[in-house]
């Protein structure tokens, strides 16, 4: 990360500890929920996955607290008491990539990631995935932006902020294969004048032009 300014976050391997007896017949199928894995043979570039694991995961806290600015504070929340709201250390990671900062993952970091047994019972690993489920409509909206921002970002801004109200009428009066919603999507995000939409989008278009 010294070498390479445009990493924004590093994360390794991560193995599971436990004060249990033993590990329930359901856990091998859910360990990547309780950030237990390894993501990648070799260390290098990891990008395209997205995220990095949460646990143990790097970053520079400079960048950390820029990222989570008041004026863009949080969508998702970790850990909160009997509540299992998780899915920020993804948020974080989704945010890197709007802002132009990679992944990297080192196979040389190695975690071991303790779970104390009444976290291995069923009831727990349901309000985990609870959680998880809610974190994932977010996180869509995320990855959906992304995709956006990423095809269109060597783009004139000028020149597809102008075109893209003719490309929403033609395929909304059928003469466009174009995807309407798409194309919606994208005059929202460059449009500074676009009308409000739900607060998480509303939210990630206001991070994303206010770096």
């Amino acid at each position: 990360m010294l070498k390479d300014k445009k990493i924004g976050a590093a994360g390794g391997q991560n193995v599971p500890v436990t004060n249990s007896a033993a590990y329930p017949d359901w856990f091998e199928e859910y360990k990547d929920k309780y950030a237990i894995g390894i993501p990648a043979e070799e260390s290098g570039d990891v990008t395209h996955r997205g995220f990095v694991l949460g646990a143990g995961l790097i970053t520079r806290r400079a960048l950390f607290l820029q990222v989570f600015d008041d004026r863009y504070p949080s969508l998702l929340n970790g850990r909160n008491g009997e509540k299992l709201t998780t899915g920020d250390d993804f948020e974080y990671c989704k945010r890197l990539l709007l802002w132009g900062f990679t992944l990297y993952y080192d196979k040389d970091l190695k975690l071991k990631h303790f779970i104390p047994a009444e976290r291995l019972t069923i009831d727990y690993r349901d309000r985990l995935m609870d959680g998880i489920r809610e974190a994932t409509k977010v996180l869509s909206v995320y990855d959906r932006a992304l995709f956006l921002h990423n095809k269109n970002k060597h783009k004139n801004r000028w020149r597809l902020l102008a075109i893209t109200p003719f490309r929403i009428l033609l395929a909304r009066i059928g003469l466009s294969k174009r995807d309407l919603t798409t194309e919606r999507q994208v005059l929202f995000y460059l449009s500074p004048f676009a009308r409000e939409q739900d607060e998480v989008t509303s939210s990630i278009k206001k991070f994303l032009n206010n770096k």
